[in-house]
């Protein structure tokens, strides 16, 4: 597998700079009910790239703001019962518009709460993108997390190849489980549809002693999806038929 060539021989990076381009020109507006703790960061992050970004997390509003949004992502941490319910409306209209769901299932291992939070988000909403990192994408392919927080651990393997190796087998169950595209991040990135897998370099080392970093790219990504995916696609049948 060569990692810096796309399946349609066009050079990743070309593509990227591309995609930054299309970002900057058309500014999509991305729904982040995202965490608390970052939301100020997030924000940032997308306005630097040229995205919009917009966060409303009642229930009364949220699918309203959604009709109006080119990507949602549903971030699980900070969660509430009003949160959940405002993240399943708001999944539900991103479903109806056909634009794409980014799903990040921080600290999912962590509380109760969250795991059945999560597991009713993945098989209500059915997002279309798991952006999470070993410990949280562990969880969701149903074999051993270990958390202690929101941060992740693959501690307990013995080489880097051996991580890699796992980390892909995860990746690609989520995705297989789901029906999404699974991304799990770290010190390599493994990008999957459960059939075709890329693997890139991964963060800095620095990004693991800043809160928030994982939010930030979850909301990246949905902004890049916004403009590099079919829409059609992202619609239900049965929701579209009946739009």
């Amino acid at each position: 597998m060569n990692s810096m060539q796309s399946t349609n021989n066009v050079p990743i990076l070309s593509r990227a700079e591309l995609a930054a381009s299309e970002v900057r020109r058309s500014c999509p507006l991305v729904h982040c009910l995202t965490n608390t703790v970052t939301i100020n960061d997030v924000a940032n992050a997308l306005i630097a790239i040229g995205a919009s970004p917009i966060m409303a997390e009642d229930a009364c509003e949220s699918a309203e703001v959604t009709e109006h949004a080119d990507a949602l992502v549903i971030n699980l941490g900070m969660p509430s019962p009003g949160k959940l319910e405002a993240m399943l409306r708001s999944g539900r209209a991103a479903r109806t518009k056909g634009i794409p769901i980014v799903f990040d299932p921080v600290g999912v291992a962590l509380t109760e709460f969250r795991r059945q939070a999560a597991e009713k988000i993945l098989t209500e909403v059915r997002p279309n993108i798991i952006r999470g990192n070993f410990s949280e994408i562990s969880y969701l392919a149903e074999l051993t997390a270990v958390s202690h927080g929101v941060d992740s651990t693959n501690e307990g393997f013995y080489s880097q190849a051996e991580r890699i190796s796992e980390s892909i087998q995860r990746a690609e169950s989520v995705s297989q489980k789901y029906g999404a595209i699974t991304i799990l991040t770290g010190e390599q990135d493994i990008i999957t549809d459960g059939q075709y897998t890329e693997v890139q370099a991964g963060c800095s080392i620095w990004l693991t002693r800043m809160a928030g970093a994982g939010c930030v790219l979850s909301a990246l990504i949905a902004a890049y999806a916004a403009i590099a995916c079919d829409k059609e696609k992202f619609i239900e049948p049965s929701m579209a038929d009946s739009a």
